[in-house]
């Protein structure tokens, strides 16, 4: 199956994240990443309901988990990724159901646990740090505010933004399972890292938990 999802990517555990590991391919065992984030996408099939937060009439949310190439299209396109931003992705679309409670209700009911192997991926907005910037020099050539104002602003939301990484650590989290470090004993000397091996074969095959 084929789906197109439009959403906003999620922060925390949902946060892109890219992990590097040995897996075969064509008969050789080679380097690769495996790219993935989560987002959040208004369920269409379902009525909107009144949020208590927001006071706004919104639909239930689906997470959608979406997997990039292990190419360098999927490697160049993670460092734009982050939290907050808005995409539409499309490409080949599987899912897993299963049944779980309701963290508002405790009602159980069913997760479709959607994933998407990503063919095409559209950012519907911009980096935030450039949209800041946007609005102060929009401000700025309204006169609302001078040069100076503009100035004392940007600082601030630069301490802001620099406050939510310290609170919610990097946009973007790396791991490296190719290379360990090896413990030193007393009297030893220092040993190169070492790479450890698996034998993962299938490129399309999720290695996380949702």
């Amino acid at each position: 199956m084929r789906g197109e999802f439009t959403g906003v990517i999620g922060n925390k555990g949902m946060k892109p994240k890219m992990t590097w590991s040995h897996k075969k391919r064509q008969g050789q065992t080679i380097r690769v990443p495996f790219i993935r984030f989560s987002m959040f996408c208004e369920d269409l099939t379902k009525r909107p309901e009144l949020n208590s937060k927001t006071g706004r009439m919104e639909r239930p949310k689906e997470i959608v988990q979406v997997i990039l190439p292990e190419t360098s299209r999927g490697q160049n396109l993670f460092p734009n990724l982050s939290p907050s931003r808005q995409v539409t992705v499309k490409g080949r679309m599987t899912t897993n159901p299963a049944v779980g409670k309701n963290s508002a209700t405790q009602n159980q009911q069913i997760y479709a646990n959607l994933t998407v192997y990503m063919d095409e991926l559209q950012f519907n907005d911009s980096p935030i740090e450039r949209q800041t910037s946007r609005i102060l020099n929009m401000l700025k050539a309204s006169g609302a505010i001078d040069e100076d104002q503009v100035k004392t602003y940007g600082e601030k939301a630069n301490i802001y933004l620099a406050d939510q990484q310290e609170q919610y650590g990097p946009p973007r989290e790396i791991e490296d399972r190719t290379i360990i470090e090896t413990p030193l004993e007393s009297g030893d000397s220092a040993e190169p890292k070492k790479e450890t091996k698996t034998d993962e074969t299938d490129p399309d095959e999720p290695s996380f938990t949702p």
